[in-house]
């Protein structure tokens, strides 16, 4: 549902297909472009729930921003990727730089230099 959505996803230089979503066992990581509505997203994931019986955790639901300082900044503050776009709600941890998220063991995150302490 996700690869075949309007979502565009992280383009990678060099790659025809987008990068758009990663699972394993229960775990789901899902990248989207500052112009994808996490509105959208929520509504596919809301559906594949539905026909696969699955749940979807939204307390573990984090974003962590990509692009300029700037940008990151802006993200964090207005909880918008884009102007025009409805905020990330505010149960959704929107990740500062220096700060590490475990996706399926490995510490991620912008200016993550070592795994955390």
């Amino acid at each position: 549902m996700l690869r075949a959505s309007d979502l565009q996803g992280y383009q990678i230089p060099g790659l025809e297909e987008k990068l758009i979503v990663t699972l394993f066992a229960d775990d789901t990581t899902v990248y989207l472009s500052a112009n994808d509505s996490y509105e959208d997203l929520v509504k596919i994931l809301e559906t594949w729930c539905k026909a696969s019986g699955a749940k979807f955790n939204k307390g573990k639901t984090e974003c962590i921003p990509v692009g300029t300082e700037a940008f990151r900044e802006e993200f964090r503050t207005t909880r918008r990727p884009q102007p025009d776009q409805a905020p990330i709600p505010a149960n959704v941890r929107i990740t500062t730089d220096k700060t590490a998220v475990r996706i399926l063991g490995v510490f991620t995150g912008n200016a993550v230099d070592d795994y955390p302490p």
